[in-house]
Formats: C-alpha cells, sequence, structure tokens
C-alpha cells in the first residue's frame, strides 16, 4: 500500500482483507468488525473512499503477483 495514501484505520484496513476474499462488501465489513447493524452503510461509503479503492486494486495485484 502506497505510503502516502494509508488507511487510517485498523478497521479499514482489514475491510481491503476481507473485502478480496469474496468481493462482497457488507459481510467484509461484517468480519472486519463493524457493526452488522450499520455494515451495509459503512461498506457502501467505504467503497466511495479513494483510499480504500486504491488499497483495493493494489492488494488484487499483489495476489495476482503471488499466483503467478
Amino acid at each position: 500500500m502506497s505510503k502516502s495514501k494509508k488507511l487510517n484505520s485498523k478497521l479499514m484496513q482489514l475491510f481491503v482483507l476481507e473485502y478480496i476474499k469474496d468481493f462482497n462488501a457488507t459481510q467484509a465489513a461484517i468480519r472486519a468488525g463493524y457493526k452488522s447493524d450499520t455494515a451495509k452503510q459503512k461498506a457502501y461509503g467505504l467503497l466511495k473512499d479513494e483510499r480504500i479503492k486504491q488499497a483495493i486494486d493494489e492488494a488484487i495485484a499483489e495476489r495476482k503477483e503471488r499466483l503467478h
């Protein structure tokens, strides 16, 4: 992850890692530790955040690299 756009929360970092498992944003938010009653709204907001988008893209690229 780029140092200039580091995620400012452990929950945000966990969300990215959980999201790339199955690309289910609501479940990723719950698994990352967000409350289940607000997970859908939180996941929606997280996916709109440019830092999250960048972190997801980087995590996917790293995973692809490891698989090759």
